[in-house]
């Protein structure tokens, strides 16, 4: 049975790790205010701030001792909030995927052409021409789509046996989704290249991705063990192994300087390499140092 607000303790557990706690010192955009919150009577219009405010970054989900679906619950608070919002155009995707293997890309990846291509050659798979980014999109906004719109999409990727999906919040749902199809982040496809892990030391930084982490937390917080130990690089993870979101970022707020500020404390990196094509600018502006995408040290 899933568990809600009702069965949160206040342990602040989650505050630890928001990192929109981090950036506003206010208790009411936390998972913790927003359960408490609905605990008093507050409604889902009440509490309409704190949702928009919520990166997603899954982060508090992993440390909850009462194992409440935090994430899910933000979602479906945006689907409650948007409920009179139009529905996505909906359209069904025609071409069917041919290979094994087959990446998703995000807009920010698709932006890149040429290192679009680079990946998909290094990882030997055919890119999608429908990546999803709009079913993306409106999952994390809340937005309706036409149950045709989905089952289309996945339909179309039924002849692949695994997929690699930049976007962590999309591939947290393939999971879901596509339970008997492999499913990987794009940071743990392309981090366990031999040629990636020989061009990593102890002067690098590498910034894991923390949707598609969070995720699969149980299977990764190993994964990412041996690869800190294989390739002897810093890793965006505290002392619990919560990876540490680059950004504090929510559905309508700005990038902030302060949550990279925070991940940077400490750490005495020369280097910085990304899962997550959007944590570039951030970190170059916050750092000052040399960021790269974790494909671009091929």
């Amino acid at each position: 049975m899933s568990k809600d607000h009702s069965h949160c303790s206040g342990c602040s557990l989650c505050v630890l790790v928001c990192p929109v706690w981090r950036v506003e010192r206010d208790l009411r955009v936390t998972p913790e205010g927003r359960c408490k919150a609905l605990q008093h009577g507050a409604t889902v219009h009440d509490i309409a701030p704190s949702v928009e405010a919520c990166t997603l970054c899954s982060a508090c989900e992993v440390v909850c001792p009462e194992n409440i679906a935090l994430v899910d619950q933000v979602l479906g608070f945006r689907r409650e909030l948007f409920a009179d919002g139009a529905e996505l155009p909906a359209f069904t995707t025609t071409q069917r995927v041919l290979s094994d293997r087959v990446l998703l890309a995000d807009s920010a990846l698709s932006a890149r052409p040429e290192l679009l291509a680079k990946i998909a050659g290094l990882l030997n798979c055919a890119v999608a021409s429908d990546g999803g980014t709009d079913i993306s999109q409106a999952l994390e906004s809340g937005q309706p789509f036409a149950r045709k719109r989905k089952a289309s999409f996945i339909n179309s990727l039924t002849g692949a046996q695994g997929v690699i999906v930049a976007d962590g919040l999309l591939a947290r749902h393939l999971s879901a989704w596509m339970p008997k199809t492999s499913v990987f982040g794009l940071g743990q496809a392309l981090s366990a290249l031999p040629s990636v892990r020989q061009a990593l030391g102890p002067a690098d930084l590498y910034v894991i991705e923390p949707r598609a982490y969070h995720s699969s937390y149980a299977t990764l917080v190993h994964y990412y063990d041996r690869f800190r130990r294989e390739t002897g690089c810093l890793l965006s993870l505290d002392l619990q192994h919560v990876a540490v979101p680059a950004r504090a970022q929510g559905m309508k707020g700005k990038p902030t300087f302060a949550q990279a500020e925070w991940l940077l404390k400490g750490r005495n990196a020369k280097r910085i390499i990304v899962e997550d094509l959007n944590d570039m600018d951030t970190l170059k502006q916050a750092s000052g140092l040399p960021v790269l995408h974790v494909a671009e040290l091929v």
